[in-house]
């Protein structure tokens, strides 16, 4: 008797148990994917756009560590330039293993109608570009995990060529139009500011922009310029790192001075059309686009040049003086090698 009123007890504490605790257990389930719903959709969603042209060698990393990412948000835009190896085939492999990629096909026609074509097909809250032969580490979508992040422009850490950048400090956030116009023109002449990549653009700031198709070095710098004008708020992250690989080349000495003055002047009036100033952005631009894509038709030619009416232009309005810059860009300034003093051993 006793061991069936025993056996009795326990079929109904049992009973009791589970008619209380499975209710219980559903509901949590039900309130947790409830509540990860929520949190995945108050997250911003990124757009990641990566203009592809005879790639083949180093897109596949590229897209890896997009993928190996710890945030999930975003959408990955491969825009192929009409690449002529295997870079096109690369992007629809990924884009049939993953729903999150999205490849696209166009002529050949560079790197600014590429990320053109990819700025119309983002959907994100935010935008950022990738060069197709660099890669980010699997933290580089976090500081945008947190649902306090709502500000227009967020730097990323960065590395050239394995070294990393300091130069833009970190957890720096900046809150109104004044400080954001301090921190960029301190910062302007740094590569992290003048170019599109290790940032994240809110996309309203950059809803209406496009790169210019018809400049072929410095587009991106103004692009930047253009979009840092609707920046109200920034923030420098502490996690996430663009990798960033340079790769000097002489492509660009073969300009003409008309072409080579012409994107200069692009450039300033852009930069001079907006509110930030840097000595150090003014002289690095006028450098570029003198002692670099056309050095050689300035040592050769150097009466033709300072007769440019560009180049009086700027001289002037910089306040560099012509004559200490003849100097640099003249064959002379390597005579002080050859005269100095030696010592007699």
């Amino acid at each position: 008797m006793r061991r069936h009123l025993s056996t009795s007890m326990a079929k109904l504490h049992i009973l009791a148990h589970i008619t209380i605790q499975f209710p219980i257990s559903i509901a949590w389930v039900m309130l947790k994917g409830y509540i990860c719903e929520k949190l995945s959709c108050n997250m911003a969603k990124v757009s990641i756009i990566v203009p592809v042209f005879n790639s083949q060698v180093h897109l596949p990393k590229c897209i890896d560590s997009i993928i190996a990412q710890k945030y999930s948000g975003w959408e990955l835009i491969l825009v192929d330039d009409g690449s002529t190896d295997d870079s096109a085939a690369i992007c629809d492999s990924y884009a049939r293993h993953d729903s999150r990629v999205i490849a696209l096909h166009k002529p050949n026609g560079g790197v600014s109608s590429a990320r053109n074509m990819g700025l119309s097909k983002a959907t994100g809250d935010y935008v950022t570009f990738i060069d197709s032969d660099d890669y980010v580490s699997e933290d580089f979508l976090s500081p945008l995990a947190s649902m306090n992040v709502n500000e227009d422009l967020v730097f990323s850490k960065l590395t050239i060529n394995g070294k990393e950048d300091k130069r833009i400090p970190k957890a720096i956030d900046c809150q109104t139009r004044k400080e954001v116009t301090e921190f960029l023109s301190s910062h302007l002449g740094l590569p992290q500011c003048r170019a599109p990549w290790a940032k994240f653009f809110k996309r309203e700031i950059v809803a209406g922009k496009r790169f210019d198709p018809q400049v072929t070095l410095g587009e991106d710098t103004i692009f930047c310029l253009e979009a840092y004008r609707g920046v109200k708020s920034l923030l420098t992250a502490t996690v996430g790192t663009y990798h960033y690989s340079y790769t000097a080349t002489d492509n660009a000495y073969n300009m003409t001075l008309e072409k080579s003055t012409g994107m200069m002047d692009k450039i300033f009036s852009c930069y001079f059309a907006g509110p930030f100033r840097s000595h150090e952005f003014e002289q690095l631009i006028f450098k570029v686009f003198t002692l670099q894509t056309c050095r050689n038709f300035v040592i050769m030619h150097p009466f033709k040049f300072f007769r440019n009416n560009l180049v009086k232009k700027y001289l002037k309005k910089l306040g560099i003086s012509p004559w200490v810059f003849y100097f640099y860009t003249s064959p002379s300034r390597y005579l002080w090698w050859y005269l100095r003093p030696r010592k007699i051993r």
